[in-house]
């Protein structure tokens, strides 16, 4: 992402980011790729779920009110035409408060993130070059590698 951010300059164009798995779990106040980055400040649209980091549903898209206005005028009704139930709107604000306020969690979500990828990959498993708490898991054997895995 930072590599992109930097061609911006050059190239002026427009960044959308989908941070459905860096929103909550990346940068250090868990406001995703951009800040891990350094170049939040140069996303145009960002956008994450509610499912993920903050174990619920729903999402959200930011920008500035112009890139917003082009988007409620282009995109299905649909999109913008329903809203979150109260009790996910409160649960939400309150792992917001959580991630702002408790560093630690964050923290013990990271340590367990690489005693799983370490322990997968000492026992021979291919989990690409993930820098998230995404652990793909590159099945590239039998059934019975499959087991092994369980």
């Amino acid at each position: 992402l930072k590599e992109i951010c930097e061609l911006k300059s050059k190239f002026n164009f427009r960044l959308l980011v989908d941070d459905a798995h860096g929103f909550g779990t990346l940068g250090k106040t868990g406001a995703g790729a951009g800040e891990e980055q350094g170049c939040q400040d140069q996303i145009d649209v960002y956008f994450s779920t509610f499912a993920k980091s903050m174990a619920g549903f729903g999402a959200f898209i930011a920008g500035d009110a112009d890139i917003i206005r082009i988007l409620k005028y282009n995109l299905r009704s649909q999109v913008f035409a329903k809203s979150l139930t109260m009790p996910m709107v409160i649960g939400g604000l309150k792992r917001l408060e959580l991630l702002r306020s408790r560093p630690e969690i964050k923290a013990k979500l990271w340590e367990n993130v690489n005693k799983l990828q370490n322990g997968l990959i000492e026992r021979g498993f291919n989990i690409g070059g993930t820098d998230t708490c995404v652990t793909p898991v590159m099945m590239e054997g039998s059934t019975v590698e499959a087991t092994l895995l369980v």
